[in-house]
């Protein structure tokens, strides 16, 4: 199954949301010195079975793979994942790290607005910096660095 990173924190298939994921890193002098995460992955759900006004935007596991999945065995898969990703990340594998989320992303390149606590900025998604803030340039040519907000995608 093929899927995509929507800035900040939003797995889509097909333009369709599968996932949500939630990072907190705490620091220290030294670095990080520890994450939580918190993953909400829509596993086994039928599109009827989603609220009405969440079908054209939300989909699952399920409904993608066309079968019903163990969620033990996927849980398995994403755990080791997620382990790998994170000795790699001690390891000194960060921009390695920051390049797959770069490559992945349905964001960069896009025309978007972004709604966000202090009003909404519009423009296009240039990159993500190292501090996984999104870097939005808008129509003036200001640079914009973005820590969240939610993104909609302008009509291409």
């Amino acid at each position: 199954i093929h899927s995509g990173i929507k800035w900040p924190n939003d797995v889509l298939i097909k333009g369709r949301n599968i996932a949500g994921i939630l990072t907190e890193a705490i620091t220290a002098m030294d670095g990080i010195e520890f994450i939580v995460t918190g993953i909400g992955l829509n596993v086994n759900t039928l599109i009827e079975d989603f609220p009405e006004e969440l079908r054209g935007i939300t989909t699952s596991v399920r409904e993608e793979a066309g079968r019903i999945v163990s969620r033990v065995q996927l849980l398995q898969i994403l755990l080791l994942q997620l382990e790998q990703r994170y000795q790699q990340l001690i390891s000194g594998g960060f921009t390695e790290i920051l390049e797959k989320v770069r490559s992945l992303s349905l964001v960069i390149g896009r025309d978007i607005k972004i709604h966000q606590v202090s009003g909404i900025t519009d423009g296009r998604a240039i990159d993500i910096d190292n501090n996984g803030f999104l870097l939005v340039r808008d129509g003036l040519g200001n640079i914009h660095h973005l820590m969240s907000g939610e993104v909609l995608f302008k009509p291409q």
